[in-house]
């Protein structure tokens, strides 16, 4: 996939560079401003200058410069849409992915919570009611998750299945271990 100076530009705007003048971009915690041109500036030149400035290599920057070009192009599917209009307004997609990640952790947390009152908590039985709560938030986090890296269910699934059918799984119900 080619790279070009606009595709980085969308990419820094995500990540918070804000562009001052037609060659100017500045960031809020950066102590200089980058400078570059449309006509003279190489797309690895710029991507060399993000990696010293996030701390990663320019390989990692173009990759990500990569996936939020092909994030641009992702239609979430019908779930998603109803989903991410429930979504906080981010300014950059990393705040939002992070924002999900945490999300989903704080809520695996919670439905852990349940299950360790269900085995410990005396006279404690996990209500469905409550189960299907706090698994649906997770199902909520997951779904803007995978909208955030441009997957959409259906490829989840499908994706999943096909990795179930090869072998990822345990031991299929009814399968004796002897006969695989």
């Amino acid at each position: 996939m080619e790279i070009t100076l606009e595709d980085v530009k969308r990419f820094m705007k995500k990540r918070a560079w804000v562009q001052i003048d037609e060659n100017e971009w500045d960031h809020p915690f950066s102590t200089h401003i980058l400078e570059f041109d449309n006509v003279n500036t190489k797309v690895s030149d710029v991507v060399k200058f993000l990696g010293k400035f996030e701390g990663c290599s320019p390989d990692t920057i173009m990759s990500n410069i990569i996936m939020s070009k092909t994030l641009e192009s992702h239609k979430p599917d019908k779930y998603q849409k109803y989903a991410l209009e429930t979504w906080a307004e981010h300014t950059t997609t990393q705040e939002s992915i992070n924002h999900a990640f945490l999300g989903l952790s704080n809520e695996v947390g919670e439905l852990l919570g349940l299950h360790k009152k269900n085995l410990y908590k005396p006279n404690y039985s996990v209500s469905r009611d409550e189960f299907l709560d706090e698994l649906g938030d997770c199902f909520y986090y997951l779904v803007v998750l995978a909208s955030e890296f441009g997957v959409t269910i259906n490829e989840l699934a499908k994706m999943n299945k096909k990795k179930l059918k090869g072998g990822h799984g345990w031991v299929k119900k009814g399968v004796d271990k002897k006969q695989k």
